[in-house]
């Protein structure tokens, strides 16, 4: 099936390396900064390294898009995977078959969402990328393992970007995870599928929405 866009995309190489030099004021970029509370000191390197693997793979082209609205600090701020906390690494590199490392040097950490939306990935043989629509973990000022909601602003420079990656894999079908995705993608992407988000009594909403046929 074609892809949802028609721009040519961009190579996983040049997705990374454009992700990786973004910057914004209280916004911590998992494939840029060092964390000084939790992190390997090439912590960039290895979370740059992991996406890369897994986007060289996921530009064959996929099935579904599961896209959410931001990072955690739980999760993708340790990884550089969205929805996928440290937990989670290993079924990651299982699952693409790719090679992935840890970037950090305490926990493992396990973030709630990334724990529901993988118990829904293997209720599926589909080829499924997870991703956010604003890719890096926003914090508030002065507290950098808090969580915000990015600004309009934020999103509307990754937007070309965001629209790029799309382009890259493919996919068939995107699925909104949450309203607040689906409101925040109405600038940035196609049409996609809204779903319940998991959290806050979600959970059965999102398994049973996600896994339509």
């Amino acid at each position: 099936m074609q892809s949802v866009l028609s721009e040519a995309p961009m190579t996983p190489s040049e997705v990374v390396e454009a992700l990786a030099a973004l910057s914004f004021d209280d916004v911590f970029n998992p494939y840029a900064d060092v964390c000084p509370h939790h992190d390997l000191p090439n912590a960039p390197r290895i979370r740059c390294d992991n996406l890369l693997a897994t986007f060289e793979v996921a530009a064959r082209g996929i099935d579904e898009l599961w896209i959410a609205l931001e990072p955690g600090h739980k999760g993708a701020r340790r990884t550089g995977l969205a929805m996928t906390d440290d937990h989670r690494l290993a079924l990651h590199a299982d699952r693409w078959n790719v090679k992935v490392e840890r970037a950090t040097r305490d926990g493992p950490e396990k973030e709630q969402t990334a724990g529901i939306v993988w118990e829904a990935l293997a209720r599926t043989p589909k080829r499924v990328l997870l991703w956010n629509v604003f890719p890096l973990h926003c914090h508030v000022t002065g507290r950098p393992l808090s969580n915000r909601r990015h600004t309009k602003a934020e999103r509307r420079v990754c937007a070309a970007l965001t629209r790029s990656i799309v382009e890259m894999v493919g996919p068939r079908r995107i699925f909104a995870i949450g309203r607040d995705a689906q409101d925040a993608m109405v600038d940035v992407l196609p049409p996609s599928i809204p779903v319940r988000h998991p959290s806050y009594g979600g959970k059965a909403e999102f398994l049973a929405g996600i896994g339509e046929p």
